[in-house]
């Protein structure tokens, strides 16, 4: 009787269970009994419960951890690059390719009318237009890296608190079992953080005899190895502008600093702030450093309507890094229209328009890669590099999310609770526990009847 309300505690535990995320089908295990040497051969003895299996599939749950961690990886990265391409807009929105046209319009402009104040004044504008735009920009796309600190902050709090649990529970789970106990809510729970750690970071699974489930980074590394639990944190990258790198400090005191390489959501993140944003923003930077060489090449060959020469239209830019924040009118134009030169000679002022013409040129010259790409070309490839990301992004995520969903439809099948069969289970406990109860009452009667006869 106790076996049979064994069977049936069991089935009301997964019932209760169902919804449960990352809980295990249970069943008890249920023996024959040692049968009896009777005077007409072995008798048998009824039935006991030897332990209560969790059914679950440990090849499944490690490709489950895998799936987790491609998709967490690709998620990541396709919301910060739809991010950077809101910033870098797309065709008629892209705002430094519509800037920069404006500016070499406002040359040919001036090359038709080398005299006009009006012209030369629009020139100053669209020159500072352009300037502005392309800080707005880079100042937007760098905001994102720094603002990814942030989300780097919050999951690695996330990935400690569950190695920090998993530890605990591999301590709770050998001391349970030591004693005869079963622990397979807690092997439930554990798997599940597993998981959760997988989607995050990316980690394999690996067990021991004394019931503890390790786990380490797939680049190599231990995260969480018996009841000790590595230590993640967060330091600062000189190299990469300050911002932050993930660091696994082992039991041991090993520091491992963790890059793009890795996978799961912190991957995700690392990857996009260290390789397509990064890219993009040295793709403005170059783009700003050339052109404002370029036209101060030209423009300080020619002459001003004051017959002034040798002036930059731009502030000198020494290096690439940081060209697009530093993209500003030279102090010498600045707010002087009759300073902009447009005349190659200062004798055939002011109607001399050459030096306009060969900076409003520049427009349709290949300047940049290796000299295979005009301005808009350069920064076109440059914003196609981008969708070009966000795109293999956006498949990769669908496909790992579709993988996900397959296997957890597959563990669902061997490990899911289906109400409608526990309630068999339920019912079968149910009457086989009336059938052992009615059986002893027979043989309650039975032996009442024996012990009145006379």
């Amino acid at each position: 009787m106790m076996t049979h309300r064994l069977s049936g505690d069991v089935a009301s535990h997964n019932i209760s269970n169902a919804t449960t995320p990352g809980y295990s089908r249970q069943r008890a295990d249920l023996q024959a009994r040692q049968p009896w040497l009777s005077m007409v051969g072995p008798m048998g003895t009824g039935v006991k419960a030897v332990g209560i299996d969790r059914i679950q599939d440990g090849l499944l749950f490690q490709r489950l951890m895998d799936a987790g961690s491609d998709s967490g990886f690709g998620s990541s990265k396709v919301a910060v690059l739809q991010a950077a391409q809101t910033v870098v807009g797309i065709g008629d929105d892209d705002p430094v390719a519509a800037s920069m046209n404006s500016f070499f319009q406002a040359m040919e402009d001036l090359s038709a009318n080398p005299s006009g104040m009006a012209e030369r004044q629009q020139v100053l504008d669209k020159a500072a237009q352009l300037g502005t735009t392309m800080a707005q920009v880079r100042d937007e796309l760098d905001g994102i890296r720094k603002d990814l600190d942030a989300q780097l902050t919050g999951v690695v709090d996330e990935i400690q608190g569950r190695l920090d649990e998993i530890a605990v529970l591999n301590k709770e789970v050998r001391l349970t079992e030591a004693s005869g106990g079963q622990a397979n809510d807690l092997r439930d729970r554990r798997e599940l953080l597993a998981r959760e750690v997988a989607d995050r970071i990316g980690a394999k699974i690996f067990s021991d005899d004394d019931g503890n489930l390790n786990l380490m980074l797939n680049a190599g590394g231990t995260l969480v190895e018996g009841d000790t639990a590595s230590h993640l944190e967060l330091q600062p990258n000189p190299s990469n502008g300050g911002l932050l790198d993930p660091v696994v400090v082992s039991g041991a005191g090993v520091r491992t600093v963790l890059d793009s390489s890795i996978s799961g959501q912190l991957g995700g993140l690392l990857s996009s702030r260290d390789k397509e944003l990064a890219k993009s923003i040295l793709d403005l930077d170059t783009l700003a450093f050339e052109v404002a060489g370029q036209v101060n090449a030209i423009h300080q060959t020619g002459f001003g309507l004051d017959g002034v020469s040798g002036r930059n239209l731009f502030s000198n830019i020494a290096v690439v890094d940081g060209a697009a924040s530093n993209l500003t009118v030279d102090a010498a134009v600045l707010g002087q229209p009759d300073a902009v030169a447009a005349a190659q000679n200062a004798g055939a002022l002011p109607g001399d328009n050459r030096i306009a013409l060969a900076m409003a040129a520049l427009a349709q010259s290949d300047t940049m890669s290796g000299g295979t790409r005009t301005f808009s070309e350069y920064l076109l490839a440059s914003e196609s590099d981008l969708g070009a990301g966000l795109q293999n992004a956006q498949r990769d995520a669908q496909l790992h999310a579709d993988r996900l969903s397959q296997l957890s439809s597959m563990r669902e099948s061997v490990s899911g609770v289906s109400i409608d069969e526990e309630m068999v289970e339920l019912t079968k406990a149910q009457r086989a526990f009336e059938a052992a109860a009615k059986v002893i009452k027979t043989g309650d009667e039975l032996l009442e009847t024996i012990m009145g006869l006379k």
